[in-house]
């Protein structure tokens, strides 16, 4: 990986920690960084809802994937616009654009509906 793009990681994780964001947890015997935990644990990531809308324009689009996947909790519409101007990145994969579709069901932002329905 780029140093770069780690470094990117890295800092979220860090800015995650800083907002009280769990640092310790583990699973099945690993301990996971704050973003594996939002993604992975019993957490909710609506404190931490804008830190990560900021990192999601800043990383790479192969390390998109877990900021999504953090992202999808229903009610966390600061997302939402963030999450549908990913259908314009022409780097984004097929499968990301599920993870993303997946995202804003969870969301279930009403506000969202009509340029959902555009996108088909």
């Amino acid at each position: 990986m780029c140093l770069i793009l780690k470094m990117e990681i890295e800092n979220l994780n860090r800015e995650l920690a800083a907002a009280g964001a769990h640092n310790n947890y583990q699973y099945l015997g690993q301990k996971l960084t704050p973003l594996e935990a939002l993604v992975n644990g019993p957490f909710s990531a609506k404190p931490y809802v804008n830190i990560l809308v900021k990192y999601l324009s800043r990383v790479a689009v192969k390390n998109k994937d877990m900021i999504i996947r953090a992202l999808s909790e229903k009610g966390l519409y600061t997302a939402t616009k963030p999450l549908l101007d990913l259908f314009d990145d022409p780097q984004m994969t097929e499968l990301q654009l599920w993870t993303v579709g997946n995202a804003l069901h969870v969301l279930d932002d009403t506000s969202s509906y009509e340029k959902i329905i555009h996108l088909t």
